[in-house]
């Protein structure tokens, strides 16, 4: 089988955590920026997300709560458009619940 290139797409997504000292709130902002295509890449059909999980519990039964402007998926294209639009994302783990 032979593969032949007709396009590419590429975005740099960053993610810039802080933790304020003895606190256990993390804060990541995403950004997502430097959109490019080429070829015959359609970029309209690529959905984008910042894939934000759930903060690491410990100890174990630790409860954790989350918050923060996540969006729904949005296309290359809506975001390429938007430049760099951070997203926000907040979660803490609160050992007190144990």
């Amino acid at each position: 089988m032979q593969v032949r290139l007709t396009g590419h797409g590429r975005f740099v997504a960053l993610a810039v955590g802080t933790i304020a000292k003895g606190s256990r709130t993390v804060q990541v902002r995403y950004y997502f920026t430097d959109f490019r295509a080429a070829g015959g890449t359609s970029t309209a059909g690529l959905m984008i997300t910042a894939n934000a999980s759930a903060p690491q519990n410990w100890p174990a039964p630790a409860t954790a709560t989350q918050g923060g402007s996540i969006p729904d998926a949005r296309s290359f294209d809506a975001m390429a458009a938007a430049d760099t639009t951070p997203v926000e994302h907040k979660g803490r783990t609160d050992p007190r619940s144990a």
